[in-house]
């Protein structure tokens, strides 16, 4: 068990990598030097989400808990995702968080939590 997810994180690690060289380099030969690089940790959005729900439904425990924060969880996904697309302008660029890259990069991520109302702490 432990060995396949060691796989699917080198694998989600890699797609990233491979995902943010490619956008690179395509805005970088064919839109030229006109763009900004955004990046964004979702994962720490989501999960301080994820802690806030928990935390409101703990104290309100019902049969039905579970299914509230499933179906909660998703509507933040949703607006999480319009936010995002806010930032899919042309000549930018939006690199999640886990991606290693150089060079100056703007990070978004207390940004983008603010916007959809998850007070997010970064490094």
């Amino acid at each position: 068990m432990k060995e396949k997810f060691f796989a699917v994180t080198i694998l989600l690690v890699i797609l990233s990598l491979v995902s943010g060289l490619a956008g690179a380099w395509y805005f970088t030969r064919y839109r030229g030097n006109e763009y900004r690089i955004y990046t964004v940790d979702l994962k720490a959005i989501i999960a301080q989400k994820k802690r806030n729900l928990l935390d409101r439904y703990k104290k309100i425990p019902q049969e039905e808990t579970g299914m509230a924060i499933e179906k909660e969880l998703g509507e933040f996904l949703k607006t999480l995702d319009g936010t995002l697309t806010s930032y899919d302008t042309k000549g930018s660029v939006l690199i999640v968080k886990d991606a290693v890259v150089a060079g100056e990069v703007i990070d978004i991520t207390k940004e983008i939590g603010r916007d959809v109302g998850v007070n997010v702490t970064t490094p």
